[in-house]
């Protein structure tokens, strides 16, 4: 791993784009584990256009995007 990455002053933002709350409990959980070793705060949105929204206020380093939103096409 770089370590210039994991150095860095300011935390990685990511930016959760989920709806389901059992799959945010556990993707949270699961950057929790990780945590101590990495830089990293976490944003949570919903629904795309909030995801949108969020993302031009302050732009994030990582998307964890939910691939069913209600209010997103998906993968059809």
């Amino acid at each position: 791993m770089d370590s210039s990455r994991t150095d860095r002053r300011e935390p990685f933002r990511i930016l959760l784009i989920e709806h389901d709350p059992v799959d945010i409990k556990l993707i949270l959980s699961m950057l929790d584990t990780v945590k101590s070793l990495l830089n990293f705060s976490i944003s949570h949105v919903t629904r795309l256009d909030a995801a949108l929204e969020r993302h031009a206020e302050q732009p994030h380093d990582v998307a964890l995007l939910d691939l069913a939103l209600p209010d997103a096409p998906g993968l059809d």
